[in-house]
């Protein structure tokens, strides 16, 4: 789904720095980004968190794995889950992917502790992959410098965009198929319309794609032409 952030996570496990930045404007759906970026690596048998870390964390055990109760002092935590990550990377040879979403509206103390935790084998091997992803604000708090230590360590930057107009063409027709529409519902003037008035952007999209089909409803209209789209864009921003 992003060529070009798989193309740069490969040159940083080259250099054995696995902190990847994910920056996403507010109105983009990275969370589907961030599925998609699990799903391209599951073949390489990289574990996912929920499944295999929390468990260990005290979270109910999936396959009736025995769980350990987390530590209370912090100390004794990070070690814990230091732990962890070595068992799975070294034992199980899985190696770990941690996504940390909204990291714009963590404090710095925060990032302090993710760079802590993460510190161990540092320069030698690294048995995980972190991606940070948050809106753009994040670069501000990273150029902090108390930040300078966690922003060195990141091997590799991603910027999502909106989409590109034969992108959005064939988002709107995969939402479609969900729903069970299977002939064209909108136009080419009125994609090319949605794609414009939203910037590529998929929340922009479905809120334009849902008022204009609502608009198609009121108006007994079996295709959502520009017109229809321009009537959903003024009842948007009304």
């Amino acid at each position: 789904m992003f060529p070009r952030h798989i193309a740069a996570h490969k040159r940083g496990k080259q250099e054995q720095k696995h902190i990847i930045g994910l920056i996403a404007d507010v109105h983009v759906d990275h969370d589907t980004r961030q599925q998609g970026y699990a799903q391209a690596h599951r073949k390489h048998r990289y574990a996912q968190t929920r499944q295999r870390f929390c468990p260990f964390l005290g979270f109910p055990a999936h396959g009736g794995r025995k769980r350990q109760r987390p530590k209370y002092r912090k100390i004794d935590l990070f070690r814990q889950i230091q732990a962890a990550i070595a068992s799975l990377y070294y034992d199980q040879r899985i190696t770990p992917v941690f996504i940390f979403d909204e990291i714009h509206m963590a404090s710095t103390a925060i990032l302090e502790d993710l760079r802590m935790l993460f510190n161990f084998s540092m320069d030698s091997v690294n048995p995980f992959i972190i991606v940070l992803a948050g809106q753009p604000l994040i670069r501000n708090k990273l150029s902090l410098s108390m930040c300078t230590p966690i922003r060195q360590r990141i091997a590799a930057k991603y910027t999502m965009k909106g989409l590109t107009m034969k992108e959005t063409s064939e988002y709107l027709h995969s939402r479609m198929a969900l729903s069970g529409v299977t002939r064209q519902i909108f136009s080419e003037q009125a994609v090319s319309s949605i794609h414009s008035l939203s910037k590529g952007f998929p929340r922009n999209i479905n809120n334009l794609a849902i008022n204009a089909l609502l608009y198609c409803v009121s108006k007994k209209l079996d295709i959502a032409d520009e017109e229809a789209v321009l009537q959903a864009d003024l009842e948007l921003v009304s």
